[in-house]
């Protein structure tokens, strides 16, 4: 199960892994199954599902829409695979939740992403809006069990080695300090 969780929406650019599902091998389509949690009605929206009812029929009937739900604990213990497709962040939860249910990681490397994810450890980058190179890596994860796991398994280990939150108010509480004190 191939899972990206968020508002549907532009800046999410959910619509990169609709696409990326016209160029996913075979042999990978027969496998997965896709889920897209978080949607909302909005242009973009329809827009998103009207390229999923263009798709072959095959293909389209592994893509399951979700409207936006509480309940985004059921979505990350099924799937085997995370997806974050945004084209601008801040330091999305949608990572640290993923990589808290062990998930390895498909991501743009855009700000914040970069922060959170060891490309090559916990997960890898593709550019945004190329649907090919996405599909290149949904291809190898899907196929490639042996790094699934090993993603999945340093995924906890790279969210203990990011900065907290205690940690982050005392580095702003030092750097205040220092201003104060020029």
């Amino acid at each position: 199960m191939v899972l990206v969780l968020g508002t549907v929406c532009d800046r999410k650019g959910q619509k990169d892994l609709v696409q990326a599902m016209t160029v996913l091998e075979d042999n990978v389509i027969e496998k997965v199954r896709l889920f897209i949690v978080g949607d909302r009605p909005s242009l973009y929206s329809s827009d998103m599902r009207k390229m999923v009812s263009a798709l072959h029929d095959h293909r389209a009937a592994k893509i399951s829409v979700i409207p936006e739900t509480e309940e985004t604990a059921t979505y990350y213990s099924a799937a085997d695979i995370f997806v974050c497709t945004s084209r601008m962040e801040s330091y999305p939860r949608v990572i640290l939740e993923a990589m808290a249910y062990g998930l390895p990681i498909v991501s743009t490397p855009v700000f914040g992403i970069l922060e959170q994810i060891r490309d090559g450890v916990n997960g890898e980058f593709y550019k945004p809006g190329d649907t090919v190179e996405l599909a290149s890596k949904l291809n190898e994860f899907v196929l490639n069990e042996n790094k699934r796991a090993n993603y999945g398994a340093n995924a906890p280990l790279v969210l203990g080695s990011l900065t907290g939150f205690d940690e982050m108010v005392d580095a702003y509480a030092e750097l205040f300090r220092e201003c104060v004190s020029l």
